[in-house]
């Protein structure tokens, strides 16, 4: 069976925004897609928090990606960026530990990747 992946998309507010400050679901779904394309990866799922922030690892969708996760639905979670996985990191370095430490993976199209020893 070859490697599963989740996606994580994550918009703090939206509001009213708009132009390029505006990371639109489309522009964070194209990018976990190239990511788990290029990393051969199955993208098994897309899951999305709108109105969320970051600073909190309350976050429904986010819940249930780790938990799917860390219950053996996929190997790794795919993120546009690091900042939307999460803005607090201390809960981030905890996350990516507990990823880490069950053979799962945080990557991202920005480069980061616990996959691999780059």
């Amino acid at each position: 069976m070859g490697k599963r992946a989740i996606g994580y998309i994550r918009v703090s507010s939206v509001g009213g925004r708009s132009g390029p400050e505006y990371h639109t679901l489309e522009i964070q779904r194209a990018s976990i897609e190239r990511t788990a394309r290029n990393n051969d990866y199955e993208l098994v799922d897309v899951l999305t928090d709108e109105d969320q922030s970051g600073r909190s690892r309350n976050r429904p969708q986010f819940g249930i990606a780790m938990q799917r996760i860390l219950a053996g639905g996929a190997d790794a979670i795919i993120v546009w960026k690091v900042s939307r996985f999460s803005r607090n990191w201390r809960e981030a370095a905890e996350d990516v530990e507990l990823l880490l430490d069950n053979g799962k993976d945080l990557l991202s199209e920005e480069g980061f990747d616990t996959a691999s020893t780059g």
